[in-house]
């Protein structure tokens, strides 16, 4: 830390006029080695450190990485001609850190998404976005143990899981926009079929609508685009179908997500509808 010149300045005339040095110090927080240099000094400005020329050019190194997210630690080394250790001190330095991708499908399309956008922004001035509602299904295992455990370093830890897969558990809700709570949550065994998801549609989402409302899902087959059209328009509401390819436009795959940790963390025997009880009162 380089302190101000008149801080200095100011430290010396306390000292000229017949003040303390341990009293100086312990005021401004000042070791009293400081003070001793500062006192066998004839010039108190700070003193300017010349910074050698680093052989990595950092900013050419984060420029590389913006292009290049993908490349390893000695494939960016050999392209810079330094040591690994070199590209990892840089990287640090300027905050650039190695992280688990976001997969994205590759199918996507991204004029799709643009015009999903543009219709999306319309509805919202239309009907604000409070009008937004979410609406996919997601399985949950039967059993569902934590993936983390404690242990020595360089001792692995063992769990375990069931080679059979059974009959899952699943869930069909709807969510708002900005709102954590779920709409007309549905548990039920086995798949849910195209007749299924019309009937839980009718009889158990519409009637929970109170305002007019968008609702946004995605093109699995079980979403008969016609049918459900005709229902939810008759009902006074708006659908609108994600692009192909796109879960991460559906803000309630978050909720999914966050309900299986929070059952992966449950005590044994925590039933799935006690999960997301808990999950929607919080």
């Amino acid at each position: 830390m380089s302190y101000s010149l008149d801080l200095r300045q100011k430290v010396i005339t306390y000292l000229e006029n017949g003040g303390s040095i341990t009293k100086a110090a312990k005021i401004l927080g000042i070791g009293r080695a400081t003070i001793y240099r500062w006192l066998n000094r004839q010039n108190l400005e700070p003193t300017k450190v010349e910074r050698r020329q680093r052989k990595l050019d950092w900013k050419a190194l984060e420029k590389d990485v913006q292009e290049n997210p993908d490349a390893k630690l000695i494939e960016r080394a050999k392209k810079f001609g330094v040591h690994p250790t070199a590209i990892w001190y840089a990287l640090n330095k300027i905050q650039i850190t190695r992280k688990k991708k976001e997969l994205r499908y590759r199918e996507r399309n991204r004029e799709e998404r643009i015009k999903y956008y543009r219709i999306l922004r319309e509805l919202i001035k239309m009907y604000g976005s409070e009008s937004l509602v979410f609406i996919d299904e997601s399985g949950f295992e039967d059993i569902q143990s934590c993936i983390y455990g404690w242990s020595k370093k360089g001792k692995k830890v063992y769990g375990e899981k069931q080679g059979k897969r059974g009959t899952r558990e699943n869930l069909v809700a709807g969510r708002r926009k900005k709102e954590k709570d779920l709409i007309a949550p549905m548990l039920f065994r086995g798949s849910l079929n195209a007749d299924g998801m019309i009937g839980w549609l009718v009889k158990y989402l519409l009637p929970e609508l109170k305002i007019i409302s968008i609702l946004i899902m995605d093109n699995a087959p079980i979403h008969r685009k016609n049918v459900i059209r005709d229902l939810v328009e008759s009902a006074g509401h708006k659908v609108l179908f994600l692009p192909k390819y796109s879960p991460d436009l559906n803000d309630i795959e978050h909720d999914f997500s966050a309900l299986k940790r929070a059952r992966m963390y449950a005590p044994v025997g925590t039933s799935l509808d006690e999960v997301i009880r808990d999950y929607c009162a919080i």
